[in-house]
């Protein structure tokens, strides 16, 4: 239910509404503090550090910061995103690096088993 929530309010904030086609970084921020609280239950601040769009249209490599951690995630316009399962090592900084790692999961930390034209995907839902 909260993810349901979380998808619907964030939906309206992909830029497809302002003819830019870029998420902004008040839904990357929501993303990321809403998939380190699904992992650990806490409420931890995120800073956005960068936004880069990769090959495929509507899909992003973002870098986010908070006081204790620096990762990257991969999120598509329609706000689904993908986070590596361990956010304590390394994690890609380019678009040539997210397919050297096998270990994504979901917003709601579900394993995302397939990496398809070099970035994390779910085909349908388990």
């Amino acid at each position: 239910m909260e993810l349901r929530l979380l998808q619907l309010i964030t939906k309206p904030y992909a830029s497809r509404l302002s003819g830019i086609n870029m998420i902004t970084e008040e839904l990357a921020k929501k993303l990321i503090e809403q998939a380190e609280f699904n992992c650990s239950g806490e409420l931890v601040k995120y800073n956005i550090d960068n936004i880069l769009q990769l090959r495929e249209e509507g899909a992003y490599l973002v870098i986010a910061s908070s006081e204790f951690s620096k990762t990257s995630f991969v999120c598509y316009e329609d706000g689904t995103a993908y986070f590596l399962e361990d956010w304590q090592g390394s994690y890609p900084a380019s678009e040539d690096e997210i397919c050297d790692y096998r270990n994504w999961v979901t917003i709601d930390w579900k394993p995302s088993p397939i990496i398809f034209n070099g970035l994390p995907r779910v085909l349908f839902d388990l």
